[in-house]
């Protein structure tokens, strides 16, 4: 197996387990509500959920590419990807 798949399996074993043993309930002052009486469990979940969805929300290639096309000067043949004056030469021979 992949050390990838691994590391997921290890980390829902582990807050499968978390979960479990937190099942009292336990009161919330949430916002402008008095003393919410919650179990844990129900917290932990939907806090493990949200940290997921954004982990995912974030972690999501951007979608928006930008082409560019060939410009009039052909004297950038060799960096077809970078604006002729954006970098200087010294810059470009560092970078490859």
């Amino acid at each position: 197996m992949r050390t990838k798949i691994i590391f997921l399996l290890t980390v829902a074993v582990l807050l499968t387990v978390l979960l479990m043993q937190n099942n009292q309930e336990a009161k919330f002052n949430i916002l402008f509500f008095s003393d919410v009486a919650v179990s844990k469990l129900s917290v932990l979940l939907v806090v493990t959920i949200a940290s997921f969805l954004a982990g995912i929300v974030i972690a999501r290639p951007n979608k928006r590419r930008t082409v560019e096309t060939d410009s009039e000067d052909d004297e950038d043949d060799e960096h077809p990807n970078t604006k002729s004056n954006t970098l200087s030469d010294e810059d470009r021979d560092y970078l490859h």
